[in-house]
């Protein structure tokens, strides 16, 4: 019933293509693959199921999610009657050692928060490879250890409203959607960035709350995305299109987005307990993310301003209301935003005498302004008050994300996503998720393409093997908590034109994702 079930997803006619999705996804000899995966992940529910109520961990909840969190909580009716400067509460996720003989809250109540956490991804490809694209298939995994250092120099020294943080990173491993040709959105969302090196730094920042959390005050070392377009909600899924925020948002390499970071000053004021907005100014640098010939800052530590190469001016404004004012169990964030840039950045059709470059010959021009604007939103409009937890119920997500055609890879994303959480009323921290996301390539890219082909010349991005249009890829998992600090999901990925190419066969992957706090 599963397979059939799969088999309906996609009844659109491939007749030209010469395959369907029945035949990508049960390719020969793979069948039996697909079952033992499906049998052994059902096994594994099953067991972990039969674990019981047990206390609070999701997938979102670890390293650098307390800065999202931050946006997207309100002022409280405490806060709002306080003026004075306060430190807004360190992220407390639940951990394996739980309060380790009372060491963690000794250093919590002293102004220390630690976060030690890992994340593993594995995705195993259960599709054929197209032929004559010198893609072998297969599958992968990748992950990150993760260390976040949060000091409340209220507590520590008594200056009021101050704090300091600290975010570093190590990763490893690669993900599986490259064995079959897509380069637009990762199987395994913690891929990339990690620069090869053991440990990297993604923040170190300084910040000032006024007024009671009304305006916030950052400074130092930050990714632009963990602010802004961002959501803790996106990293209940595994897929880059998704977490940790909508892959168009960072669609170039001038955007700062975890694990890279730049210098940056961001203020955040709230007028109103439910609106926020926020901007600031960033300063993007060569080397941010790592790659061949591309190594001048890959493990953060390097402060100089030598690699700078412009600017980033983000600007966003939310607003977070309650369908349910008195209870406050059905929460929502609405937000609208966009950013400018003046960064060298090369244009996708013209040259510097606005010729085509494919019909000229010469160098695409730089340009020296770029933008992206955004539309977000998630609303909880179901509550289960049976689960006696707040976070439990049915939330809804759905935006938009909008790129500067004649200079991005995607210049429209689409995407919606539903969590349902403690629908179980014996798991109420267990989330069955589904996301869809909708990708089209820029049309000057599109006509560079078309322009290099009919010519024979080769593209200039050696990621594309051919023309591309659009791209869409669904998600379904089921994230299970498995004991205090560790959460295990099941995954399950379907990629219908992989790279936005028409010409490579759809994509499949079966996997899992894990989450494990150890402190």
């Amino acid at each position: 019933m599963m397979y059939q079930g799969l088999l309906k997803l996609n009844t659109r006619n491939k007749a030209t293509k010469k395959k369907t999705f029945k035949n990508s996804l049960l390719a020969k000899n793979r069948a039996p693959m697909l079952k033992g995966s499906l049998l052994a992940s059902a096994f594994c529910m099953a067991s972990l199921l039969s674990v019981g109520p047990i206390k609070a961990q999701t997938l979102e909840q670890g390293v650098q999610s307390s800065y999202r969190e931050r946006v997207d909580t309100p002022l409280t009716s405490v806060s709002e009657k306080n003026s004075s400067p306060i430190v807004p509460p360190f992220a407390n996720p639940e951990s394996m050692i739980g309060d380790a003989g009372g060491v963690d809250p000794w250093l919590r109540s002293h102004g220390i928060g630690i976060i030690l956490d890992t994340i593993n991804e594995f995705a195993q490809g259960m599709s054929s490879v197209t032929p004559g694209k010198n893609l072998k298939g297969g599958g992968s995994n990748a992950g990150q250890v993760g260390f976040q250092l949060d000091l409340d120099w209220d507590k520590i020294a008594g200056i009021p409203g101050f704090a300091t943080h600290l975010v570093t990173t190590s990763r490893y491993g690669r993900p599986s959607n490259r064995y079959y040709g897509d380069w637009l959105a990762h199987t395994s969302e913690i891929y990339g960035g990690g620069g090869n090196v053991a440990v990297k730094l993604v923040i170190l920042s300084a910040e000032e709350n006024l007024l009671g959390g009304r305006i916030s005050i950052a400074a130092g070392r930050i990714p632009l995305l963990t602010d802004f377009a961002s959501s803790n909600l996106f990293c209940n899924f595994m897929n880059n299109s998704f977490c940790g925020r909508p892959k168009s948002a960072g669609d170039n390499g001038y955007i700062s987005t975890y694990p890279g970071s730049s210098w940056a000053l961001r203020v955040r004021g709230r007028p109103a307990k439910d609106l926020y907005i926020q901007s600031g100014i960033y300063f993007p640098e060569k080397g941010m993310f790592p790659g061949p010939g591309n190594f001048t800052n890959r493990s953060g530590w390097r402060f100089s301003g030598s690699n700078i190469v412009g600017q980033t001016i983000p600007v966003e404004a939310g607003w977070e209301p309650y369908l349910d004012d008195a209870e406050k169990d059905l929460p929502g964030h609405y937000k609208i935003g966009a950013t400018y840039q003046n960064v060298p950045i090369a244009d996708n059709l013209y040259d510097g005498d606005n010729v085509p470059y494919p019909i000229s010959g010469n160098r695409a021009r730089t340009r020296r302004d770029t933008y992206s604007m955004w539309l977000m939103m998630d609303q909880r409009i179901l509550h289960y008050p049976e689960t006696h937890t707040k976070d439990s119920g049915l939330t809804l997500l759905g935006g938009a994300v909008h790129n500067a055609a004649y200079s991005s890879v995607r210049d429209f994303q689409f995407y919606w996503a539903i969590l349902n959480r403690g629908f179980i009323e014996d798991r109420p921290y267990d989330t069955l998720g589904f996301a869809y996301s909708f990708v089209k390539v820029s049309g000057s890219r599109i006509r560079a393409e078309h322009l290099l082909q009919d010519q024979g010349k080769p593209f200039i991005d050696s990621t594309v093997t051919g023309i591309q249009s659009n791209a869409q890829v669904i998600e379904l998992n089921y994230s299970i908590h498995v004991m205090d600090g560790v959460v295990f999901a099941p995954d399950f990925q379907y990629y219908f034109r992989p790279n936005a190419q028409k010409d490579l066969n759809d994509a499949a992957f079966i996997g899992f994702k894990s989450h494990v706090v150890f402190f």
